[in-house]
């Protein structure tokens, strides 16, 4: 792509997309820019940083735009931000590609990104490991191909539940759960704002018959009934017998999740023969 072809900002998309720390300042510490890439970001130098090439974005009065100024060299812009593997090292570039716009303040010698533009600051996400409420895991980028989506187990992030809400299933035989995450910069990291919710109500038959002196028993044949479109964290095998249910072999159990206890109770239960 030429710089010439790379989209124009308006003043308004120009001043959103700079994040908040940077919209409410008044005196900015360092000089701050933004700019438009003009390459993908990737890895280069003896640490593996991951920068891209971009030009400066310039208000033009005749257009009323901000334009790519291709007249100025262009930048190296570095993400110091990197998702970073167990020993310090970059693994992941962050999610933007060319034509997107971001802000980067000068350091030293160098111009690094700050966050991204308020169009790219959000991801969608599949997680690699099981996410408890108010914890954090890591995950995988989910990436719209133009047909469909599909993850990228090659580019991995953590994802953040500030609001302790969020339960979460691994990838492994099934798909992982399913979420959009979108970046705080404050924060520096990924919070997550949206996931596929759990099984919290399910049908399913005894098997075998219950007694009411039973604290526990089999069940099979589970079925999710709320909420929509929800998953099973893991297969339910077991169900607590907490109102002491007499129950045939077969008969028809309906069980809800109790957060409290973490695990499934019985709730109703066909009555004997």
């Amino acid at each position: 792509m030429h710089p010439r072809d790379l989209p124009p900002m308006t003043p308004r998309e120009h001043a959103r997309s700079a994040p908040l720390a940077v919209r409410q300042s008044v005196h900015w510490s360092q000089p701050t820019a933004p700019f438009v890439l003009y390459t993908t970001f990737t890895q280069s130098g003896s640490a593996g940083e991951y920068t891209a090439t971009a030009y400066h974005l310039d208000y033009d009065r005749t257009s009323g735009l901000y334009l790519p100024n291709t007249s100025r060299d262009p930048k190296t812009i570095y993400d110091p931000g990197a998702v970073r593997g167990g020993t310090g090292e970059p693994t992941a570039p962050p999610a933007l590609g060319i034509g997107d716009s971001v802000w980067a303040t000068k350091r030293g010698n160098r111009w690094e990104l700050i966050s991204p533009a308020e169009s790219v600051a959000l991801r969608r996400f599949e997680l690699k490991d099981t996410l408890t409420p108010g914890s954090n895991a890591t995950a995988y980028l989910v990436n719209w191909t133009g047909a469909a989506y599909e993850t990228d187990t090659d580019t991995e992030f953590e994802v953040y539940d500030a609001l302790g809400c969020f339960r979460g299933r691994a990838k492994g035989a099934e798909v992982g759960s399913d979420g959009y995450a979108e970046w705080e910069a404050d924060a520096s990291r990924w919070e997550i704002i949206h996931m596929v919710p759990h099984a919290l109500r399910i049908s399913c038959t005894a098997d075998g018959s219950v007694a009411t002196t039973d604290s526990t028993f089999s069940v099979t044949g589970v079925t999710i009934m709320q909420p929509t479109g929800a998953i099973l964290l893991d297969p339910v095998t077991t169900v607590y017998n907490v109102f002491s249910w007499a129950i045939d072999n077969g008969g028809l159990v309906h069980a809800c999740w109790n957060e409290s206890t973490e695990y499934w109770e019985a709730v109703q239960a066909e009555c004997p023969a």
